[in-house]
């Protein structure tokens, strides 16, 4: 499966950091897709930031997660 490139930020999953918001690219058997997040990794797995629950997907590779202003 090609994997996005570190020149973009995409960081293998498996150095992705505990406890710290991150942006995911994820697969649920098909193509890989982004999910914006937050995203983080806690003692039990990946979750959602906001609310606290788990990911449903498989995670691929994370990035840094930079919240963007709303628009007005």
């Amino acid at each position: 499966m090609p994997m996005f490139s570190e020149r973009f930020g995409w960081k293998p999953i498996d150095t992705a950091p505990v406890g710290q918001d991150v942006t995911l690219m994820v697969t649920d058997g098909g193509k890989p897709y982004l999910l914006n997040g937050p995203f983080k990794l806690t003692a039990v797995g990946w979750v959602s930031s906001g609310k606290g629950r788990p990911l449903a997907v498989t995670p691929l590779q994370w990035r840094l997660y930079v919240a963007r202003p709303k628009k007005r």
